[in-house]
């Protein structure tokens, strides 16, 4: 679990304004403004899965708790919960084709949740494609 679904589980309210509960997405929004990156809501209908699965495998995403949420000819950018966490980077720019990491944050509970489901549904995709020849057959 990570450590700001620990604080949101204890349903503690801002000190500066009583009246508000810090729940999981409040705490994501302080997270990524300390770290200095922007908040990312990840959106599903908005996403290439196909495309951005393709970055890196599953087994990386999952070994640093990452997503790729948008893939262009100049940049990628990744989902993170942990902000502060690099060690990833190096190993990823050799395979980026000169492309740079843009790195945003997001809550880590959503971060699992489409993590899943979009190596999942990726698979699927593939695993029908290659059964029926590939597309348009």
């Amino acid at each position: 679990m990570h450590p700001l679904e620990l604080v949101a589980d204890q349903r503690y309210t801002d000190a500066e304004n009583p009246e508000v509960t810090l729940d999981l997405d409040r705490l994501s929004h302080w997270l990524a403004d300390s770290a200095d990156q922007p908040y990312f809501r990840i959106d599903p209908l908005k996403i290439q899965v196909e495309r951005i699965t393709e970055a890196f495998s599953f087994q990386f995403a999952q070994n640093h708790n990452i997503l790729a949420v948008e893939l262009t000819d100049e940049r990628i950018t990744i989902c993170s919960a942990q902000p502060f966490s690099r060690s990833w980077e190096p190993m990823l720019e050799q395979t980026l084709r000169g492309r740079t990491i843009h790195r945003v944050v997001t809550n880590p509970e959503e971060l699992r949740r489409y993590m899943a489901e979009f190596y999942t549904m990726a698979r699927s995709v593939r695993g029908a494609s290659d059964v029926h020849g590939g597309a348009g057959s």
